[in-house]
């Protein structure tokens, strides 16, 4: 996507790249050790190649994406030389073909894909790189690690696969059981690191792991949603004091770390995505009156309301119909009535001289006020994954450098 100026829409998502690798540049300097950028779908909706090609420029060397599919994208759009690691896996022969055909490094998290693997590989003419996902507690994709021996004894089996690492995945950061979980990953990288007769990259923490276990000595962290300029909604206050069996280990990091330092980090992060719309009709509602299907709100007084062209069709989950805001005039709106497919609409009575034309911001900042990817409103957190990926995805979105 160009770098465009402006937007001919109602609705404006802005890319802001060089906030990114901002981002990309404190994480690094902060985690000491290579990071995997996690761009997979679509980049949590700020755009892949963009977002790729501009943390190529700032140093990027490895990328994380979501399939075959997008690893290819990234490839035909003059990607070359980072390599490209495919978290979901494969399962088919033709996907085997596509990520040989653009050497991509693929996550193994069962026996049979790995078999699959294997086999398909065995027509080219060089090793295709494997990542072997083990299931540490998350309950998810991966061979349980009590049961990884046979896994990487699988593994040996083809000449045509070359193991680079293994991969992990925490439930939880910063308390005793992602410790627990780390202990039973850590443990096997010994093992597997012997049974191979090789160093491996083994991966195993997230943009909140890096923060919350920053002593770890992970081969290649995966941060994700902290790139894009939202912290996480974690207490990290003191996580880096948990003791755990690796600290005494020579491949462990030897700065130090504390907590004014994770603040630092934290407050050094600059969200990549902004998204606003505007108004396009101010009217009055009567005492009784009511807003929009089913009539869920009812004018308990005379009131003032703003129409504006953004519903669930942009992303704006009808489930939080009645139950969030946006900003106006730097001021925080309240959303009433059910938000439709292509308007929602706001409260704003108390907020003076609104007109149509104004901005409505749904994330990002206006004047001192600031709304994040979790969306908090009376007590309550959306998931900051899903509403990026929707506004990224379901508008025209365009990329500034400032």
């Amino acid at each position: 996507m160009p770098l465009v100026t402006r937007s001919e829409d109602f609705n404006d998502v802005v890319i802001n790249l060089s906030n990114l690798v901002n981002n990309y540049k404190v994480l690094s300097e902060f985690a000491q050790r290579p990071l995997m950028c996690v761009i997979k779908g679509d980049a949590y909706g700020h755009g892949l190649v963009d977002c790729a090609r501009a943390l190529v420029d700032a140093g990027a060397t490895s990328f994380g994406v979501l399939d075959v599919t997008e690893g290819e994208t990234l490839r035909k759009a003059g990607i070359r030389n980072p390599e490209i690691y495919v978290l979901s896996g494969l399962d088919t022969e033709l996907m085997v073909a596509r990520a040989i055909n653009n050497r991509l490094t693929i996550y193994s998290y069962s026996m049979d894909e790995l078999a699959l693997l294997g086999s398909q590989a065995r027509r080219s003419s060089s090793p295709l790189n494997v990542v072997l996902k083990i299931d540490s507690g998350m309950g998810r994709l991966g061979v349980p690690w009590h049961q990884a021996d046979d896994f990487i004894k699988k593994a040996l089996e083809f000449s045509s696969l070359k193991v680079v690492g293994l991969a992990t995945h925490l439930a939880t950061v910063g308390d005793k059981e992602s410790v627990t979980q780390l202990e039973h990953f850590w443990d096997f990288c010994t093992k597997a690191e012997y049974l191979l007769n090789t160093p491996l990259q083994n991966s195993a923490l997230s943009g909140a792991g890096i923060l919350a276990h920053p002593r770890y000595p992970d081969g290649l962290s995966r941060p994700g949603l902290i790139l894009y300029g939202v912290p996480p909604l974690v207490d990290l206050d003191r996580t880096y004091l948990l003791p755990a069996p690796w600290l005494n280990s020579p491949k462990a990091p030897v700065f130090r770390v504390s907590s004014e330092k994770v603040a630092q980090v934290l407050s050094s992060l600059k969200p990549v995505m902004r998204v606003t719309s505007r108004v396009i009709q101010v009217k009055s509602l009567r005492k009784g009156d009511t807003v929009s299907y089913e009539r869920t709100y009812t004018a308990p007084n005379t009131t003032k309301i703003a129409i504006v062209p953004f519903g669930f069709v942009h992303g704006f989950d009808i489930n939080l119909s009645g139950r969030t805001h946006a900003l106006i005039r730097g001021q925080f709106a309240r959303q009433i009535g059910k938000i439709c497919m292509n308007l929602s609409v706001f409260e704003v009575k108390d907020i003076p001289g609104v007109a149509t034309g104004d901005e409505v911001v749904f994330l990002g900042s206006q004047k001192d006020k600031n709304l994040d990817a979790y969306l908090e409103f009376e007590g309550r957190t959306e998931h900051p994954h899903q509403v990026l990926c929707l506004y990224g995805r379901l508008n025209v979105r365009r990329c500034i450098r400032s």
